[in-house]
């Protein structure tokens, strides 16, 4: 099919509708106060809560210049119960920051606990935009947002792991 990038896949690429799965609305977000996640109330929240298997090296950088260029920026992420690929992501992360200029990078950069379904719900309701990740797009990382009514920034990618988010936004 036109613009399906059908020319990365050895099968016959099949089309499904909408966005081929049923997913079962959440539930509404828990009235959590902002002060109980740490959230500073004068900045700008981005979520990042991406497992750090979908964070690729490339968006290192681009963190950095966004923390660099929206000076009232916090990058918010979760952090996930991997013992091995969330210290190497943070070293990363850290260095991409300190090579930008960030010098008070532990105040823009909040790393929470992994916490229950419901608390995270609340925790959207307090972050301005989630930020989707580069190659590796989310699912329902991108729904429970959107049931929220949190913005979603995206940059779609070549292949179909990376188109997810801009699909479920341009339905």
């Amino acid at each position: 099919p036109e613009g399906s990038h059908s020319e990365h896949y050895h099968e016959p690429l099949l089309e499904l509708p909408e966005i081929g799965t049923c997913y079962p609305r959440p539930p509404e977000a828990p009235s959590i106060a902002r002060a109980e996640f740490g959230l500073p109330h004068d900045r700008t929240i981005y979520l990042y809560p991406h497992s750090p298997f979908k964070i690729h090296p490339e968006s290192d950088q681009v963190l950095a210049d966004l923390l660099a260029l929206d000076r009232k920026a916090v990058l918010v992420m979760v952090v996930t119960h991997d013992k091995t690929q969330w210290p190497r992501l943070m070293c990363r992360l850290r260095a991409a920051l300190t090579d930008r200029g960030i010098a008070d990078i532990e105040k823009r950069l909040i790393c929470m606990r992994p916490m229950s379904r419901l608390r995270y719900l609340a925790l959207q309701t307090h972050c301005d935009v989630l930020l989707d990740t580069l190659h590796f797009s989310g699912g329902n990382t991108t729904l429970d947002a959107l049931s929220t009514g949190l913005p979603v920034v995206t940059c779609e990618g070549e292949f179909m792991r990376g188109r997810q988010t801009s699909v479920m936004l341009k339905l």
